[in-house]
């Protein structure tokens, strides 16, 4: 299952959700996940922010490395479901789509947890809203597998407990 990720530069949330999707999926041991990330506003190249870096680097996860790149037609269509941290994210991936694909199109926040809801954005902010906005999005993330993979929700629930 390919996951893509969108925010609006490709910088701090979506980056940090593509790599916290993947050391959960190693953890779990669920190889079939394969965890992307892009911007509506993105410029292609762009490292991640400091406080995005900061924040995975507590986790033992290295985000130097990060590429950010705009989300593309293409792109939206190479991935099996697409999930959005806010709600014209949403508009925005699924006018990329087209009427038959939008229903692979979610706001993170909502798929995770049934409520309405966006992953709030921390650029410019300290490295406080970072690590607030991080550990939203690891709690995002594992509701949102243990939906994707309810034979496995045991597993996630004993790491991550707290509801996002």
């Amino acid at each position: 299952m390919r996951i893509l990720f969108v925010c609006t530069g490709n910088t701090c949330r979506s980056p940090m959700a593509e790599v916290l999707l993947r050391k959960m999926a190693r953890r779990l041991e669920i190889d079939e996940i394969e965890a992307l990330s892009a911007g509506l506003s993105a410029g292609e190249g762009m490292a991640a922010s400091f406080g995005a870096i900061s924040a995975m680097q507590r986790r033992g996860i290295d985000l130097y490395s990060h590429s950010s790149q705009r989300l593309t037609r293409e792109l939206a269509h190479s991935a099996d479901l697409i999930l959005c941290m806010e709600e014209g994210h949403v508009r925005a991936a699924k006018a990329l789509l087209g009427d038959a694909q939008k229903g692979r199109v979610y706001g993170l926040f909502a798929f995770a947890t049934g409520r309405e809801g966006s992953i709030a954005d921390p650029f410019g902010g300290d490295e406080g809203q970072y690590e607030q906005t991080a550990r939203q999005i690891e709690l995002a993330i594992a509701a949102a597998l243990m939906k994707l993979y309810p034979q496995r929700t045991g597993e996630i629930r004993k790491d991550y407990e707290a509801e996002p």
